[in-house]
């Protein structure tokens, strides 16, 4: 994402597109691999073909887990900055209500701004909002954040 642009719900979400181009070439090539294989080759032994099966999958697997644990790392370093930038922004007989909070509420917190944050924390409490995409429809003073995965 452009930094130069401000940052918004509209927006906020980025897109490797090189990434998402590499993964999709590579298990198009196996998938016409495969296919190629069972029909070009019906009489191809039973151990070949369960091979170019098992190698597919790998892959898929791979490819998805390559994706999905550096999210999970970054979702779990924005809980724990969330925590940290609560504790500074609310007074401390109120810092019990930080535990509250779950991860997918601190995650679409992290857009507010500080002068924002303690009152929508309070609002997605009290209503027991849940869902990111509706906590982050909330925030009117958005903080951007480039950096994100």
């Amino acid at each position: 994402m452009n930094p130069n642009i401000p940052q918004t719900y509209e927006n906020h979400r980025s897109y490797d597109y090189a990434y998402i181009g590499a993964i999709v070439s590579l298990l198009s090539a196996a998938v016409l691999a495969a296919a190629l294989l069972f029909n070009l080759l019906p009489h191809a032994d039973l151990l070949l073909k369960g091979l170019v099966l098992y190698i597919l999958l790998v892959n898929v697997i791979v490819l998805h887990k390559a994706r999905v644990y550096p999210l999970m790392m970054q979702d779990r370093i924005i809980s724990l900055e969330m925590r940290l930038r609560l504790q500074k922004l609310i007074p401390p007989e109120e810092h019990w209500q930080i535990n509250g909070l779950n991860k997918n509420q601190l995650i679409a917190l992290h857009y507010a701004s500080d002068e924002e944050l303690p009152g929508l924390m309070l609002k997605v409490l009290d209503q027991r909002i849940t869902d990111r995409d509706t906590i982050k429809q909330m925030i009117t003073n958005w903080t951007a954040d480039y950096e994100r995965i």
